[in-house]
């Protein structure tokens, strides 16, 4: 299980701030091959104008190790 949040804030203009997070689980298949599930939100307070102010994305990614 892992998470991340970042949050990046204009200097200049402090209501204009962004945040990323990521939530994502790992499950291991066998000693070299596993499958990790994520979330990722993004979220912008002043979007590009005819965007919107959150984008969520899932993913899944199939991890190999070779050591």
């Amino acid at each position: 299980v892992g998470q991340a949040v970042e949050s990046l804030m204009n200097m200049d203009r402090p209501e204009d701030t962004r945040v990323n997070s990521e939530t994502s689980l790992t499950a291991k298949l066998t000693e070299g091959l596993a499958l990790k599930f994520s979330y990722k939100l993004n979220y912008d307070a002043k979007p590009v104008e005819g965007y919107s102010k959150a984008d969520q994305t899932g993913l899944l990614t199939v991890v190999t190790s070779v050591f």
